[in-house]
């Protein structure tokens, strides 16, 4: 059976393309494309890293995608099972000390004399007390998160409202041209292009569909009947695309905004 790494070689060799080509078209290392081709995904940052190059890779060479994804998922359980069939071999071989053994040992590390006693008796105390102090804060007390809104394509324009502590927010609307041509009769078709190294978490139509950090190079696309929910560490690095369409507002977005509330009546920045 060929596999994951051969194919994709086998396939760009074919069609005669150098990997400095499909490093500029992709936007994926030069490095990373050999790690995939030779099957060294250790190589690579993650597996989820290597999840999402490989997607990248074989939808540029215009592979079946799902294909690769399961043969992908086959050969890292095959390299998973030789390593716990390898590490059950070392621990064989190596005549390790019994685990009553290294429990007494360090009994009598921590606890020969009186003054380390004292130290880890205080110092269990002390976390304790700050641990339970934080539980009673975070629950008894409610911070007062002062947040500016940009409200594009439909949404109305409201006066601003005071706050508990009568401290004056306010509520930024924009209306946006460019949002305006962004048609949503055909339901909510929403993409992103990532420029560089981010963590994204998607909720289409109250379903977690995406949450992982993604790389750079790497593009994903979802579809929802009526809501998606987009959190991103900084959007900054992420190119979006709504029905087909640029969201020009993420261009000049401060940096403080990191997420996105899609829906058919228009898009909510927070």
């Amino acid at each position: 059976m060929i596999g994951v790494g051969e194919k994709l070689r086998d396939c760009r060799q074919k069609k005669e393309i150098s990997l400095e080509v499909i490093s500029d078209k992709t936007n994926l290392k030069k490095d990373f494309i050999l790690a995939l081709e030779e099957e060294n995904f250790s190589e690579l940052p993650t597996m989820i890293h290597a999840k999402g190059f490989l997607k990248t890779y074989s939808r540029f060479l215009d592979l079946d995608i799902d294909d690769f994804l399961i043969s992908f998922d086959e050969l890292v359980k095959e390299n998973s099972k030789e390593e716990i069939k390898n590490i059950q071999k070392s621990s064989q071989v190596n005549n390790k000390p019994k685990w009553q053994d290294i429990k007494e040992d360090l009994w009598d590390y921590l606890f020969r004399s009186k003054k380390k006693v004292k130290f880890i008796v205080v110092g269990i105390t002390l976390f304790l007390i700050s641990y339970y102090t934080f539980l009673w804060v975070y629950k008894n007390i409610k911070p007062i998160f002062v947040k500016s809104y940009e409200t594009v394509s439909g949404w109305t324009k409201s006066s601003p409202k005071k706050s508990p502590d009568n401290v004056n927010v306010e509520k930024k609307e924009i209306i946006s041209e460019n949002s305006s041509v962004i048609s949503f009769e055909e339901g909510l078709f929403f993409r992103v292009d990532v420029k560089s190294s981010v963590w994204v978490s998607v909720r289409v139509d109250g379903d977690v569909l995406y949450e992982g950090i993604m790389a750079k190079g790497m593009n994903e696309s979802w579809e929802a009947e009526d809501e998606i929910l987009v959190n991103v560490s900084d959007l900054r690095a992420i190119n979006c695309l709504l029905n087909g369409k640029a969201i020009e507002e993420l261009k000049n977005m401060n940096k403080k905004v990191s997420k996105l509330k899609i829906t058919k009546n228009g898009i909510e920045f927070r």
